[in-house]
């Protein structure tokens, strides 16, 4: 699991004692400026257009007759991008974390964090979060590949048992 994906998950399973509300919300924004920053905002970006290039790809080939050359994937990759950007701006990420920060944290964990983030480790954690986010990436990517054969067979086989399972009822 990528640590952006950890980010997004890990607060929705973890209950709030105590919501957060009022002149708290103003902390909680602070917060959330602090962790859903730019370069955060930027990698998860690359990660999302990486998902829909593939996705994309082999429609445009289709369409164009011919493999995707390198100066047209950069061409798919900026539009993709692009749109993903301008759809989804920073305010609105920021505006979608924090109610899912504030079921997951009181308002004395917030202040907290605040002072953690404040502090050397603090900064360097939010500085080399979203370069942790891509080699985590990265390195699931580079597993699932390596295991791609055993996953293959591990599914098909799960599948069809599942299937089978169903017809038999």
């Amino acid at each position: 699991m990528t640590l952006s994906v950890m980010l997004l998950v890990v607060p929705l399973l973890i209950p709030s004692q105590q919501p957060i509300q009022g002149s708290a919300e103003s902390e909680m924004r602070e917060l959330i400026n602090l962790v859903v920053n730019d370069a955060m905002i930027a990698e998860v970006m690359q990660q999302a257009t990486d998902v829909a290039y593939t996705m994309v790809r082999q429609g445009l080939q289709s369409r164009l007759k011919h493999e995707v050359n390198a100066a047209e994937e950069e061409k798919l990759r900026a539009a993709i991008h692009r749109a993903m950007s301008e759809t989804v701006p920073k305010n609105l990420w920021q505006d979608a974390f924090i109610p899912i920060y504030m079921r997951a944290f009181t308002h004395a964990e917030v202040v907290e964090l605040l002072k953690f983030y404040k502090t050397r480790l603090g900064r360097k954690l939010l500085e080399v979060t979203p370069k942790l986010t891509h080699d985590g990436a990265q390195a699931g990517k580079e597993l699932f590949e390596a295991h791609t054969d055993e996953f293959l067979s591990r599914f098909i086989e799960a599948i069809g048992k599942s299937f089978i399972e169903e017809i038999s009822k």
